[in-house]
């Protein structure tokens, strides 16, 4: 995808504009995504809580995966989530 955007950049000057535009909001969503900002993500149909954290995260994506663990179960969500399947069945 970054190949179109560069020669759709060189092509045409409204493009550029466009892109000069939206550079800052595309920095933000990436910054936003970035897996290490999260460190994981709770995987459903467990018990138990899990976490999967991405396979090639460092110590900070790792601090990030616990700090999530530890809000998740502080929360419930959990038990919300069993309660929320039981309620529909």
């Amino acid at each position: 995808m970054n190949d179109v955007a560069s020669n759709a950049v060189k092509q045409r000057w409204l493009w550029r504009l466009g892109m000069r535009l939206l550079s800052r909001g595309l920095r933000e969503v990436a910054h936003l995504t970035e897996y290490a900002q999260y460190g994981g993500a709770p995987l459903l149909g467990f018990e138990q809580l899990l976490v999967k954290a991405h396979e090639r995260s460092r110590a900070p994506a790792i601090a990030n995966a616990v700090k999530l663990a530890a809000k998740t179960v502080r929360d419930g969500v959990v038990s919300e989530i069993v309660a929320g399947i039981q309620a529909v069945r």
